[in-house]
Order: C-alpha cells, then structure tokens, then sequence
C-alpha cells in the first residue's frame, strides 16, 4: 500500500514519529512477526501488563496533579475575601496562585503522560513484534497511524482515495460530540462539586473542595489511558489482519465482474462515512484493495445508498464475497457503530443472509 499523496506532517506527529525510532533504535526487535494479529499467550499477557501499568500511571500522575491544585487552593483560601464576589478583583491575588499553580501541574501532568504513553506504546509494538520502520512507505503510514492514535491526534483526510467520511453525517453533531468529550472533566468536577455541596452544606469548607477533583481527574485519565492503549493496539494489529483478510481474496476461485470489484471498494467506503471517520485500519484495507481492483475514475465509492443497490444486482458467489470484506471492514476498526450495524442488516437482507451479530462481534473479540 503506497500512499499517493503523502501530506507534510503536523510538528506533533513528527516528534512523536522521531522518539518512536529513538526508542527502537535503543530496543530492536529480535524477531518480525508478519502476522501480527495472532498473538500468543506470552505476547497477550505481556501486552495486557503493559495497558495495565500505563492505566496506572496515568491515574497516579492525575492523582498529584490535583493534588497540587487543590492544596494552592486550601493554602491561599485565607486569601480570599468573603465580603467581595468570588471572581471579583478583590480575589485577585487567590486567582493567581490557584490558577499559576495549577496550570504548571497540569503542564507537567501532560508531558509525562504523553511520554509515559509514547514508551508503552512502543513496548506494546515491541511485545506484538510489529516492525514499525523499513524503507516501504505503508510502514511509515503505519507507524503514523500509531502514534496518532498514542497523542490523540485526529485521523487524517486523505482526498485521493475519493472518500469523504462526513458525507453521511450531521457536522453540528460532530462538533457537539468533540466540545463534549474536551470538557468531561470540567464537567465532572463541576457536577462532584455541586453534589457534595448539596449532599454536605456547610459540613464541608470551601478549601477542601479544591480536594475533589483528584478522584475525577484520576478517573478520567485512566478511561481515556485505556480508549487510547486500545486503540492502538488495534492500529498495531489492524494492518496484519487486513493483509490476512486479502490473501484470502487473493485464494477465491470466484471470478468477480467490474461490478464485483467496484462493490469491495464500496463496502470498504460505506463502513468510512457510516463511521464518519477515516480510521488508518479502513485506509490501509481500502487502499490494499485499490492495488488490486484499480478503482474507475467515474465511480461514486462514498455512498451506502449506491453500494446497496448495487450488491443487489450482483450473483450470490460475489455477494458473498462483498459481505466478507463489509464484515471484517466494519470490524477493523474496532468497534461496530450503530450505523454500521445497521448497513450490515440491510446488506444481509438484500443478500438473503441470515444475520448473526453476536458473530460479527465476537470477531472483534478475536482479533483485537
């Protein structure tokens, strides 16, 4: 897979790819497993160690950043004048300490996570034996993927590929789901602090209260540790499946019309702008397709709506076939939107299939 249209990378992203080589450099891998996706006892429990440690350290630097906060809190709460509005100038001075305080923990907090996250992802690479760096370009893409997923970072939009993931999606969705999930624990705290005042009344000081926010922000780190170490053991096993997915492709005695190939690609599509995002897994299989069917410059790949007609007019040898690669499509990811359950159904009905989704689900189980 050779990405057509390789983009300059964001300054975050090439620093992450910079200390990823450093640390493989410092630690080579003394063996490449090309299937990487199969995991073995050894390798599963030395990854499952390695999410386990990162949730815990993760929670513990939560724990004394706020910590931190909070006692600049309870110390300078003498500060405060009772008589003046809370936010009023009168308060300057607690403002100040509270928030200069606060925003230097919470500094430290992120670079040592971000660290701390970055080491264990490579340990995790390193425990499934992924080579991450050679001269061919999908493994720079992958390695890209990774780190991404390692600092959060968004996935890209690649145009070439003539998806478009927001295609079927609300953006005012979109955006209210990103402003929520940026203020959760603004939120939390808010919400711990308004229960407890409610709950306690004046049974609870003011000073302590800053202490509150420990349990939230211990929390939702180590949530957020667990999303980001999953996800990137799923870009880490992610490539080597799709690979295994297309040898079998490759195996098929089934003789597939222009139609037949176009729909691979369609069903690759539809599970992208159903998911509304252009996840590297889903990049790396449609491209790998790509290389094989070579995709009509006329053809419309990004609408659910073309691929059901279509794989309606096809015969059932190459329904089948479509329906393998919308399955294991809708599963690379990780997860089975609502929506992408939901394309699965209508494409077994049309396919005459009965639809086991108890089955499709214990696949990702098995894979990731």
């Amino acid at each position: 897979m050779v990405n057509k249209n390789k983009k300059h990378l964001p300054l975050l992203e090439r620093y992450g790819l910079w200390y990823m080589k450093r640390l493989r450099k410092k630690q080579p891998l003394k063996r490449i497993d090309l299937k990487a996706y199969i995991l073995d006892d050894e390798e599963r429990t030395r990854i499952n160690k390695i999410e386990k440690k990162a949730i815990t350290n993760v929670a513990i630097a939560g724990i004394l950043s706020s910590l931190v906060s909070g006692m600049a809190g309870y110390f300078a709460d003498p500060l405060v004048n009772d008589s003046a509005s809370f936010l009023s100038e009168d308060n300057l001075l607690y403002w100040s300490i509270v928030i200069g305080v606060t925003i230097i923990a919470s500094l430290i907090e992120i670079l040592y996570i971000y660290y701390d996250i970055m080491a264990k992802t490579h340990a995790l690479t390193k425990a499934a034996h992924l080579n991450l760096f050679d001269n061919e370009n999908d493994m720079d893409d992958i390695a890209a993927s990774i780190v991404r997923a390692a600092l959060e970072l968004p996935n890209k939009i690649d145009s070439d590929i003539k998806i478009n993931p927001t295609k079927e999606s609300s953006k005012v969705v979109i955006i209210m789901a990103t402003i929520l999930y940026k203020l959760k624990i603004s939120v939390s705290n808010f919400l711990l602090k308004a229960l407890v005042k409610r709950m306690m009344g004046r049974a609870v000081s003011r000073a302590w209260l800053n202490f509150l926010a420990i349990p939230v922000c211990a929390f939702w780190n180590a949530i957020v540790c667990w999303f980001v170490i999953r996800e990137v053991k799923i870009r880490v096993l992610g490539p080597s499946a799709a690979n295994e997915i297309l040898n079998k492709l490759d195996k098929t005695n089934i003789k597939l019309s222009e139609n037949g190939k176009i729909a691979l690609l369609r069903a690759v599509g539809s599970c992208i702008v159903r998911t509304a995002d252009l996840h590297p897994n889903l990049e790396y299989l449609y491209r790998s397709i790509d290389v094989k069917v070579n995709e009509p410059s006329s053809a419309i790949l990004d609408d659910s709506a073309i691929f059901l007609t279509e794989l309606s007019k096809l015969n059932k040898e190459e329904q089948g076939l479509v329906l393998y690669i919308l399955v294991y499509a809708a599963i690379i990811d990780g997860k089975i939107t609502y929506r992408e359950k939901k394309l699965l159904e209508e494409a077994y009905e049309i396919c005459n299939k009965p639809f086991n989704y108890v089955q499709i689900k214990k696949l990702i189980h098995d894979r990731f």
